[in-house]
């Protein structure tokens, strides 16, 4: 048997979105919406979870003049966690573009009337929702007495690696990378408030308003007795949200970990440094305390004096994130790199001679290297070398572009003027966006 056609719903959810922005056509019969993130599962580090930069995108079929559709979500014990009321309060004619601004609340969608059957998407910001656990979530449309089905939004936990010391260093790696946040929570009923912080080092002067996430309590209780929160999973994973380079809850703070200027001033330490003709030692040092050198790499995970079996080590492995793993050899500012008649000098061909071997011992033992550094084989697709040494000058432009051009299979070699290079234009990138 057919259902009544009274019972189908005129509005599907499409799931949710993280954002979206309206792009008007020329003509604007082609305007879009582009949506970025469209989904109907979240998975998410930590609970308490504020939905509020999240967007139900839900699709009404030709909606006429004055209609209202109320929007239910209900947890799977019956309770109401959400609800708007989607209105039609005026006919939008799309071939005359986007509408104008509108100071209407949100729970007042405008959605475009047209002439012919067709769908009209739209979107809903998820204001005030907060989810204290995981969890899925019906979506309904209310009529009258019916609670029509429209989908079903699944929010659940994502594993949240330990912060070791080698996931820590490539969060230094990334100049935009989360170095500390901050979490508000509280009672819509009463004055009460929990504030709560992490970072990549424990902070005293922040403990002085906040609690360190790992310091939390078993739950959140507020003095008036509506409102109760379990922080176990705030508790053990907040951690997982250092490194990101992009969180939107409104109830989170963050910084990070540079800005333009203090680019610029590794750069002149980095230039110095060079210029003196360290020894290897000072070299490696300067790198290991300053990581974000290696930021054209994308670190995942970036490893010191990383073990290569019982046999060899080398001075950096830094896995990136499309799982390469580069084994870096770092040789002096002022290594010969070419003889005078363009060839490579016999330093610069032991270096690259020793990272032949690890790439060697890597192929030939693939399982028993990872394991060294606590890494998986569906992590790592390719191993490469890598040697930094030398300057540009005085060799001769050709052969130095030769140099350089030359094949070497899995292995890049690159000198210290290209590392200066990069990191000028990380600087002025990162001016650019500030």
């Amino acid at each position: 048997m057919e259902p009544e056609h009274n019972l189908i719903p005129p509005i599907a959810l499409l799931g949710v979105c993280d954002r979206a922005r309206y792009d008007p056509g020329n003509p604007p019969v082609l305007s879009r919406i582009d949506i970025l993130g469209l989904r109907n599962v979240v998975l998410a580090y930590i609970y308490p979870l504020d939905l509020s930069h999240l967007y139900l995108a839900l699709a009404v079929y030709r909606p006429h003049i004055k209609e209202s559709w109320p929007i239910i979500l209900r947890d799977r014990k019956g309770n109401q966690i959400f609800r708007i009321d989607i209105k039609t309060s005026r006919i939008i004619d799309i071939a005359g573009g986007p509408p104008p601004e509108s100071n209407t609340k949100d729970q007042e969608v405008f959605v475009p009337i047209t002439d012919v059957p067709s769908w009209s998407l739209f979107l809903v910001p998820m204001n005030g929702v907060l989810l204290t656990e995981p969890q899925t979530v019906d979506a309904f449309l209310s009529q009258g007495d019916q609670y029509l089905p429209l989908g079903v939004l699944s929010f659940g936990l994502a594993g949240a690696p330990p912060l070791t010391p080698d996931r820590v260093a490539a969060i230094k790696s990334d100049p935009r990378a989360i170095q500390a946040l901050r979490m508000d929570l509280g009672c819509k009923y009463c004055d009460s408030k929990l504030r709560v912080y992490a970072a990549l080092e424990k902070s005293h002067s922040s403990g002085k308003d906040a609690i360190w996430y790992q310091d939390l309590p078993d739950s959140f209780d507020c003095s008036c007795g509506k409102t109760h929160m379990s922080l176990a999973i705030l508790r053990s994973n907040m951690h997982a949200l250092l490194g990101q380079t992009d969180v939107t809850a409104k109830n989170l703070t963050y910084s990070t970990l540079y800005e333009h200027r203090a680019i610029d001033k590794l750069s002149e330490h980095l230039l110095h440094l060079v210029n003196k003709d360290p020894r290897e030692e000072e070299i490696q040092q300067f790198l290991s305390q300053n990581p974000v050198l290696f930021h054209f790499l994308s670190p995942q995970r970036l490893f010191q004096k990383p073990p290569i079996l019982s046999i060899h080590q080398a001075d950096f492995a830094i896995l990136d994130t499309r799982g390469t793993l580069f084994f870096i050899e770092i040789e002096r500012p002022d290594i010969l790199l070419l003889r005078k008649d363009g060839a490579i000098s016999a330093e610069m061909e032991h270096a690259l001679t020793q990272v032949r071997d690890w790439l060697f011992l890597y192929e030939k033992h693939r399982a028993a290297v990872l394991q060294c550094l606590d890494l998986t084989d569906p992590q790592v697709t390719r191993a490469r070398g890598m040697v930094i040494a030398g300057r540009d000058k005085p060799y001769d432009a050709e052969n130095l572009r030769r140099f350089k051009w030359q094949d070497r299979g899995a292995i890049d070699c690159i000198t210290y003027d290209d590392l200066l290079n990069m990191f000028a234009t990380l600087g002025r990138q990162m001016k650019a966006m500030e």
